[in-house]
């Protein structure tokens, strides 16, 4: 239930995080200045101070007129996050310098990483080797404030600069890896929609809204999907078996004036149409249904004010009654991707993953014979569906 959960608010989470990155600062955009200090907030015993981040950022460029999902570590300051006191004496060079050996110390951390994403890393181990170098770096930047006295040092702090600016020579910037979505697909949809029988069906229950659930898969274009819909249709006949007595009066009525339906369907499919933003996908499978009610037998007792009136009576006997068949179902869904997004967690097999919202509009007929009637009660029963669709496809190195 919580991967499910997970599917549908993923969007909202990555919403939010988008909106508080906003004042973020790439180490490859440029130098530290002063002016990127913009936080108010003061630590005891501290002039200044600059809070970072260490990130695996997945997301999506045009190249050549095509859409490329790269994998990247990302190192990143945040200005409001960041201060620095009002007083000019400590705003010095020498003190920008040590914020940005931190800063440059960050980037050795993000090549480092960056080089084991490039050796095929995309999921939960991906995670385990950003929390190492998080660790890594926090133990050097003590490491740094103990050697250099918090940066008065300068003597200190230039071995450091120095040793800290050789590695990233030596590294070099590693590429970032682009990746692809795996020809497996997976997810849910949840929707509402309308069932109307046909021919003898009709006779005993309107049409009705239904409520769907259900989950879907697939590789490459083909589809699998099952489901189930619910609803609750009017009876139209309340003397459903034909029950009557030796003068032809009714020996048992429905209870209720509504019946419970229950729908269960397996079907697979091809997608004829398969774009960025639209899908179009014959399905045909098998398909389960269900009519339920609860009936009531009755006696006709004579009334003692009048002899020729009779009162119907019950008499106390009750039962559940239900027509069931197994039978097909066939129809086409029209997928319309409203939106693509790229995943910055490990999901739900411990891989990032290009997640797709959809709305699906999906007419359908299913065939159905209830036998437990006499004569058989049959006929066709036709629907439709609009479904909100969260589909995921994991994301591997090309």
């Amino acid at each position: 239930m919580k991967r499910i959960l997970a599917l549908f608010t993923i969007a909202i989470v990555a919403a939010t995080a988008v909106a508080a990155d906003g004042d973020a600062m790439k180490w490859s955009e440029r130098m530290l200045k002063w002016s990127d200090f913009q936080g108010s907030s003061v630590i005891d015993g501290k002039d200044s101070y600059m809070k970072t981040s260490l990130d695996i950022e997945s997301f999506q460029k045009q190249e050549d007129g095509n859409t490329i999902i790269k994998l990247g570590a990302v190192a990143k300051m945040f200005r409001s996050g960041s201060f620095a006191t009002a007083d000019s004496t400590c705003r010095t060079r020498q003190r920008l310098r040590y914020h940005q050996l931190q800063f440059d110390l960050l980037e050795v951390m993000r090549r480092r990483l960056q080089n084991d994403l490039n050796s095929g890393m995309t999921g939960i181990d991906a995670d385990n080797r950003l929390k190492y170098y998080r660790n890594l770096y926090a133990e050097q930047l003590a490491a740094i404030d103990d050697e250099t006295d918090n940066g008065r040092n300068d003597h200190k702090l230039q071995e450091w600069e120095y040793f800290t600016r050789k590695n990233l020579e030596e590294m070099g910037l590693p590429h970032v890896p682009a990746v692809t979505p795996s020809d497996v697909s997976y997810g849910l949809f949840i929707g509402l929609g309308g069932l109307f029988p046909t021919s003898t069906i009709k006779d005993y229950f309107n049409g009705f809204f239904t409520f769907t659930a259900g989950l879907t898969g697939g590789y490459k274009r083909l589809k699998l999907k099952a489901l189930i819909e619910y609803g609750q249709p009017k009876m139209r006949e309340p003397n459903v078996f034909g029950k009557f007595d030796a003068q032809g009066r009714y020996s048992q009525l429905s209870v209720n004036e509504y019946a419970s339906f229950i729908g269960v369907s397996v079907s697979g499919g091809y997608s004829v149409v398969d774009t960025k933003r639209f899908a179009v996908t014959p399905h045909f499978g098998m398909y389960w249904s269900s009519y339920g009610w609860n009936t009531a037998d009755y006696e006709w007792i004579q009334s003692e004010e009048d002899p020729a009136i009779y009162i119907a009576k019950s008499t106390g006997v009750t039962a559940k009654q239900n027509f069931k068949n197994f039978n097909w179902v066939a129809g086409i869904d029209f997928d319309f991707k409203i939106h693509h997004y790229v995943s910055n967690l490990p999901f739900l097999f411990g891989k990032r993953e290009q997640l797709t919202s959809m709305v699906r509009i999906t007419p359908y007929v299913a065939h159905g014979v209830y036998s437990k009637a006499s004569p058989d009660v049959q006929g066709y029963q036709v629907g439709f569906s609009v479904a909100y669709v969260g589909l995921a496809r994991a994301l591997t190195l090309k």
